[in-house]
């Protein structure tokens, strides 16, 4: 009896052993979490001077490990020592460049960190950390003329620029979210002006500091140069264990609001184990893993850069683990989590046809799982690290039971499976596209939008079709603009989506537009008189010959035109903006009668009025969606309009790009109008001084506020009380006045080069003053291994390139009205001129 009894026991024991460590886990691969853009590492070497190597041995082993995201230091002190001047040629800089180029030229996206900047640009040179920036425009244009100089020497293009944990502690820059918004703003007019595609992180900030991510993201997301939300997992410190997992939470559900991926560039465990023994043991693996999970599951990160690469820790091989294995373009899918000791991030990649599992079991015992939903009897290899002595060991390859893998996972273990992902045959179509509707219209464009439709796979794309199922446009986003349609004319469409195999949705509900009978905003060219035959709509802009064909506008074949009221159409007989001209602000149905009829080449549409807030960059406290921004406001377009939360005390502030003396604010309301705001003026975006205020508006007329006085580089209006319950919202935000620069101004700009004899000989420069282009024909002396420049009224250099020939053409666009000094120079040589932007 006593031996039964045992063996009873004995075999209780056993199943409730098994019970305990046994676990179902659900792998769904049809339902991503997030895409992934990149993993690798930071290499952070001498992080203010830069290095005297271009790849050592631990970045060569982080490109044999299949790196595909790498995070450089900006050589910060070595750069821009003082003001304007520049080491082009030190040792330092040269291998920044060319450390930078060798990962482009791999394919691998790049991050240009900034971790302190030269001592004359802060206010408290001294200070080992919270360093204050003394002046933002000088910050922009020396992170700007690093780039430009890559540029055009280098042939490099650096995906991303951050500015190294700027919140918390400061290490070393300290920034307010106002003060790193400026920044921003400033770069996107640098940026543009001198042909920049670099994006500037949002934040780059530490885990806890959300809230900041997060001012900086709203103020400044729709601007070209706004990057990715990033933040640091990696703690800096703490010797108090991990933190609240509440904190990755935190960002994981703000992810899945952006309308972006949300990037980790630090991606490493506590300072703590810097100096602590665990980092060579076991302790150190699983403090990395759990990191690792927690990005790239809980917060949904989409991309990792480890801060410390040393081959000999055993937690460097979770590094190696997500580098070697998780791709750019793959995804994170949903895996149930039912033990904390157990954690698994699934991922896969469907062009590649490949599957990972990256699975640690933190617990002191083994645990045994098996993987529901995985590719159908398609092997998976192991690979382990683990307390028992494993070190990034490949243990075996396992096959699966169809969709179902078992296996027992040792005690202390990190274990990567990775396998083929099996070739789905797809036939279920994806659902039908909700909310189809139109946004905008033209004479000859209708801009659509829809919500996204699911699908089992992925949706692909969506097509439009008219009632007769014939395609009318296409797009891979849920938005698209139909072009080239014929003006007073209905149109009645639908869309539907579909996805890779090839399978369609049902149509959406129909909607019919028609469009409208004169170019809505802008303006219309016409083949014959009358406004009849081929009719092409134009936006603000400049149309060469080419440019027009391409429009589908054939060479001297124009015969009437119309104009909205505010904007002006001027029609130049040749190519390029030359020969007679004639200029009309208000429609024309014959151009017989001003002799110019079928002879027009190339046109200028414009805003006939000095609008200084067109186009100009904006931010907002709020915005009530995606499409009701605030760059809305000063499109010039009267069918659009920035919208607000429904909520008081709203902004919504304009970036002039200089300061003007400010004589004019007019204000387009929409029905849901200010009760009371105020207008505010200031020059650096942070002072603010109200000019004008009004209290108890009673309609939503148009405000059009004169005699103002003041100068301003930044413009505000503050709603302070709604008038209904919706939000604020404004058609039009125009702000009027003159360019506030002097003779003196001018004559105070920096000389970072030394001046020489004015060789004037066979310069000439046309037009002057200019709008949109300049172009200077380059004396012969100073053609060889010369250099053209234009600088501001601050000193700034706008552009700053190398002469390539005889006629050298300034883009002045984006640039605002101003006076602006033009060098050209050599050895042989220097001549300054003014030239006026209107």
């Amino acid at each position: 009896m006593k031996t039964r009894l045992t063996l009873y026991i004995f075999t209780l024991l056993s199943f409730l052993s098994y019970q305990l460590f046994a676990q179902d886990i659900y792998i769904n691969l049809n339902q991503p979490r997030q895409g992934i853009d990149g993993a690798g590492f930071c290499h952070e070497g001498d992080r203010q001077n830069g290095d005297y190597y271009v790849i050592n041995t631990s970045i060569q082993q982080m490109l044999d490990n299949h790196m595909s995201l790498f995070r450089d230091m900006f050589p910060n002190k070595v750069w821009e020592p003082s003001k304007g001047t520049f080491n082009y040629s030190d040792a330092r800089v040269v291998n920044s460049f060319q450390r930078l180029k060798t990962m482009q030229n791999k394919g691998i996206k790049t991050i240009l960190g900034i971790w302190d900047v030269p001592n004359w640009m802060v206010s408290n040179p001294s200070a080992g950390s919270n360093r204050k920036i003394n002046n933002f425009d000088d910050f922009a244009y020396f992170i700007t003329s690093f780039l430009v100089h890559g540029k055009n020497n280098y042939g490099l293009t650096v995906d991303y620029i951050d500015i190294n944990e700027t919140k918390t502690s400061g290490i070393n820059i300290s920034l307010t979210a106002q003060e790193y918004i400026t920044l921003i703003q400033k770069c996107e007019t640098l940026f543009a002006a001198n042909g920049i595609q670099t994006k500037m992180s949002l934040g780059s900030v530490l885990l806890w500091d959300i809230q900041y991510c997060k001012d900086i993201y709203n103020a400044v997301k729709n601007l070209s140069v706004a990057g990715n939300p990033t933040w640091h997992s990696y703690r800096g410190g703490s010797t108090s264990g991990r933190e609240p997992i509440s904190y990755w939470e935190g960002w994981g559900a703000w992810q899945q609001t952006l309308d972006r991926n949300l990037w980790g560039t630090e991606t490493d465990y506590d300072a703590f184990y810097w100096e602590n023994p665990d980092r060579l043991t076991w302790q150190g693996v699983e403090e990395m893993a759990v990191m690792y999970y927690r990005n790239y599951y809980v917060a949904r990160m989409s991309t990792s850069a480890g801060w410390f690469w040393h081959p000999e820790w055993p937690s460097n091989n979770v590094h190696t683990a997500y580098m070697n294995h998780f791709e750019p373009g793959g995804q994170v899918v949903e895996t149930s989590q039912p033990n904390s000791d157990v954690m698994t991030v699934a991922y896969k990649h469907v062009a590649n046809k490949k599957f990972v599992i990256q699975a640690v079991n933190q617990d002191s015992s083994a645990h045994t799982v098996t993987f529901h939903g995985i590719p159908a009897n398609k092997p998976l290899t192991l690979i382990r690290t683990s307390e028992a002595g494993d070190r990034y060991k490949t243990v075996g390859t396992y096959s699966p039971n169809g969709t179902d893998f078992t296996i027992t996972l040792q005690a202390n273990s990190f274990n990567t499976f990775y396998g083929t992902l099996e070739t789905v045959i797809d036939t279920e179509v994806p659902g039908v596209p909700a909310n189809f509707r139109s946004t905008t219209k033209t004479s000859t464009s209708i801009s659509l939008a829809w919500d996204a439709s699911t699908d089992n796979i992925g949706v692909s794309g969506y097509q439009i079709f008219n009632t007769s199922n014939v395609l009318a446009g296409s797009s891979t986003t849920t938005s698209t603009t139909l072009q080239n349609l014929s003006p007073n004319t209905s149109y009645t469409l639908l869309v539907k989506a579909y996805d890779a195999a090839g399978n369609f949705s049902a149509g959406s509900n129909a909607i019919t537009v028609t469009t409208d009978s004169t170019q809505s905003g802008t303006a219309a060219v016409y083949a014959d008189c009358n406004y009849s035959g081929k009719a092409v709509s134009l936006p603000v802009g400049n149309y060469t010959l080419s440019q027009l064909q391409g429009l589908g506008v054939v060479n001297d074949d124009i015969s009437s035109v119309q104009v909205k009221a505010g904007y002006k159409i001027t029609l130049f007989a040749d190519n390029n903006f030359t020969g007679t001209s004639v200029i009309k602000t208000a429609d024309d149905n014959c151009l017989v009668d001003d002799n110019f009829n079928d002879i027009v080449t190339s046109i200028k549409v414009e805003i006939s009025s000095s609008n200084l807030a067109y186009n100009r960059p904006v931010f907002t406290t709020s915005n009530e969606d995606a499409t009701n921004t605030g760059d809305k406001a000063v499109d010039a377009n009267g069918n659009t309009r920035w919208s607000s939360s429904y909520a008081n005390n709203q902004s919504i502030i304009v970036d002039l790009g200089t300061n003007y003396n400010v004589s004019r604010v007019r204000l387009a309301w929409e029905a849901a109008y200010a009760r009371d705001y105020q207008i505010q003026f200031s020059t650096d975006n942070v002072t603010w001084t109200t000019i004008r205020e009004f209290w108890g508006k009673a309609s939503s007329a148009a405000d059009d506020q004169t005699g103002l006085t003041g100068v301003a580089r930044y413009v505000k209006v503050y709603c302070i009380n709604r008038a209904t319950s919706y939000g604020f919202s404004l058609f039009e935000f125009e702000i009027y006045g003159t360019p506030a620069i002097t003779t003196q101004t001018i004559a105070s700009i920096s000389k970072p080069f030394p001046d020489e004899k004015d060789n004037a000989a066979g310069i000439s420069i046309f037009p002057n003053p200019a709008h949109d282009q300049v172009t200077i024909q380059v004396p012969s002396a100073l053609q060889k291994g010369g250099r053209i420049s234009l600088i501001n009224n601050q000193g700034y250099y706008i552009i700053n390139r190398t002469i390539t020939g005889r006629k050298e053409t300034l883009q002045l666009t984006s640039l605002p009205a101003g006076l602006y000094l033009l060098k050209i120079f050599n050895n042989n040589g220097q001549i300054t001129r003014k030239i006026i932007k209107e």
